[in-house]
């Protein structure tokens, strides 16, 4: 929507990280169980222009058109 003013999310794993954007830059924190608190790790986190991986969700692949 127009009126949205930030997301997030949060992937568990071998550390704990949370990564939010409200418009200006998307950065990500690591969880610092000594501390209890999320750190900085990740700052103006961007998707490369080029990369070499490739991915679709197959889940709508009843929904692609012939060939693809």
């Amino acid at each position: 929507g127009t009126k949205q003013v930030a997301a997030g999310y949060i992937i568990y794993g071998s550390s704990t990280m949370l990564v939010y954007t409200t418009g200006s830059g998307v950065f990500g924190f690591t969880l610092d169980p000594s501390i209890g608190e999320f750190c900085l790790s990740n700052y103006n986190i961007k998707t490369p222009e080029d990369g070499s991986i490739y991915s679709i969700n197959e889940g709508n692949y009843v929904k692609m058109p012939k060939g693809i």
